[in-house]
């Protein structure tokens, strides 16, 4: 889980060093000092296509806050694997179904 800038690791979760949250419309990671955060809310869209709306704490220089569409690349049970052209933006998130 986590997020990737162009194919780089940008903010990974670890079971170890973060909290995770997920909702029926977000998902958060988070440490545990909230110090560091990437919060993706969602609206869905087509079967392939979502609109996500990133907020971050701590990684701004790296993810860059705002709206975004992104395409459903993969999905296995609740796992879905994101991207949004745009901020070249892959994400690896958690999906209440």
């Amino acid at each position: 889980m986590g997020a990737y800038v162009q194919t780089d690791p940008a903010f990974l979760y670890d079971k170890f060093r973060h909290q995770k949250s997920i909702g029926n419309d977000f998902y958060r990671i988070q440490t545990d000092t909230q110090d560091t955060c990437l919060m993706c809310h969602w609206k869905k869209g087509t079967e392939d296509q979502i609109q996500l709306n990133i907020r971050t704490i701590g990684l701004e220089e790296v993810i860059k806050s705002g709206d975004y569409d992104a395409k459903i690349v993969k999905k296995v049970g609740r796992k879905h694997w994101l991207w949004a052209e745009d901020a070249k933006l892959g994400l690896i998130i958690e999906i209440r179904e």
